[in-house]
């Protein structure tokens, strides 16, 4: 269903607080994962920057900030307005760190052998972590 039809946005409330916590768990569970892939290997660093890979790196980050859309509707239905900015800007430094912070743990983990999404280098062998996949 469109966001746009969405005539209440305090009906998202409950559905986005639960895809937030289950982000946040599968977020854990791959920082874990590479953190033991780290501490048992050690860090394969190879090649820091990419300049081929620029294109994609933006598409990425695109796709991962979305929902520009909704500041506005969100900001006009807020008690008030003016206490947006200050939350919004809390909202996406955590939410960058979060991904710096598993991407970096990632390559460090894998290096050049990275899956493109870092869910597809967890061990398949495991039920708990297919479940996560």
């Amino acid at each position: 269903m469109p966001l746009g039809l969405i005539r209440n946005i305090k009906n998202l409330k409950v559905p986005s607080n639960i895809g937030n916590c289950i982000l946040l768990f599968a977020l854990g569970v791959m920082m874990y994962d590479c953190y033991h892939e780290v501490s048992k290997n050690g860090a394969k660093l190879e090649k820091a920057v990419d300049f081929w890979g620029l294109s994609s790196y933006v598409g990425i980050v695109v796709f991962t900030l979305e929902g520009v859309g909704l500041f506005f509707d969100i900001r006009h239905s807020m008690e008030k307005p003016k206490d947006f900015k200050p939350a919004l800007l809390n909202v996406v430094h955590c939410a960058v760190f979060l991904y710096i912070s598993v991407g970096f743990m990632g390559y460090m983990a894998f290096g050049s052998k990275v899956a493109d999404l870092l869910l597809f280098n967890l061990p398949m062998d495991n039920d708990f972590y297919y479940s996560i996949q």
